[in-house]
């Protein structure tokens, strides 16, 4: 089952990268600062919004991976024995200088301002695409920030691939919200002014289970999206037949699909006290366990996150993988 899982993967962030949901906000008309693009590449500029974020990026390897007085002695030498080195070591150490073309070896990284140094909440928030010619990335999508246009076109890409795979995945950590049960996901450029309008600049949760339907064998939508409706406050309601909902509404996918909710149907998750929110954390150890079936790998996490939120918040999945076959995501 590893090798089939690389015929199709996607990890689709609606606010955050790869597993680390909770780490953005979608957009609203008035609560929404409006913040110089150019102040961005900063990142003492995010501890405004992101306090926590920043203080955990500050401390980390991340932070101080251009100035590791280890990297800058190993860089020199190299450079010296190996003249073609160029970039080689750099790109991952202050991949800001290596983008704007203000390093072409890491030699002068002293002169550079906290714009280029490290690897900044910039560079990784502004990640559009991996480079699918590495055999390792081949199997997956990351998509981040992005706008209900974007949205749409990423699903509709990976519908496509779907249909070659055997198996389809796809994590979404974002903001969801459910009208009159229908549940939807909301992009970075939503402005929902009155309850109406999640119809337009929404995207249908529906969507999301038709970019996996064409795998052959399991198909898979992981949600870190059940979060306390960000609009409610200040959303006017104007359809009186449909309310707005707490959390995501109950879903009965098709057979051989999987939903898995990071808070059951009615519940709203918690961002955690941590990089990773309760579910993200449980996944991200579990998944890399060999030989745990899918099925009991989310058993596993719902117990691991009953545990850690004292049983606020629980996990659920709705829908049922095919019986005549096990699925692992690390092989035995």
């Amino acid at each position: 089952m590893k090798r089939a899982l690389a015929a199709a993967g996607a990890i689709l962030a609606g606010t955050g990268l790869g597993l680390a949901p909770g780490c953005g906000h979608a957009n609203s008309a008035a609560s929404t600062p409006e913040v110089d693009a150019g102040a961005l590449l900063y990142p003492e500029n995010c501890a405004a919004c992101h306090m926590d974020h920043y203080n955990q990026w500050r401390g980390s390897m991340h932070a101080y991976a251009s100035q590791d007085p280890a990297f800058l002695a190993m860089n020199r030498r190299m450079q010296r024995e190996n003249p073609g080195l160029g970039t080689f070591c750099v790109k991952c150490h202050a991949p800001m200088a290596v983008v704007a073309g203000k390093t072409t070896n890491g030699l002068n990284l002293s002169e550079l301002d906290a714009r280029y140094l490290g690897v900044t909440c910039y560079f990784c928030h502004s990640i559009e695409a991996v480079d699918t010619a590495h055999p390792f990335n081949a199997a997956v999508t990351l998509a981040s920030d992005l706008s209900r246009d974007k949205l749409v076109d990423a699903l509709r890409s990976f519908a496509a691939a779907s249909e070659k795979a055997d198996w389809a995945v796809i994590y979404y950590a974002g903001h969801g919200i459910e009208l009159g049960g229908v549940n939807y996901l909301v992009p970075v450029d939503a402005r929902l002014i009155a309850d109406r309008d999640v119809q337009f600049e929404a995207v249908p949760l529906d969507q999301a289970l038709g970019a996996v339907e064409g795998a052959h064998k399991l198909r898979m939508v992981l949600l870190d999206a059940c979060r306390e409706n960000p609009f409610a406050r200040q959303m006017q309601r104007t359809l009186a037949a449909r309310s707005v909902g707490r959390g995501l509404a109950r879903i009965e996918p098709g057979p051989g699909t999987l939903v898995a909710y990071a808070a059951r149907d009615g519940q709203v998750a918690l961002d955690g006290e941590g990089q990773n929110s309760p579910f993200a954390a449980a996944l991200v150890k579990l998944l890399k366990r060999p030989g745990l079936e899918v099925n009991k790998l989310f058993r596993l996490v719902h117990d691991d996150v009953m545990d850690a939120t004292g049983n606020r918040q629980e996990p659920y999945t709705y829908g049922a993988l095919p019986g005549r076959e096990d699925f692992f995501f690390v092989a035995r």
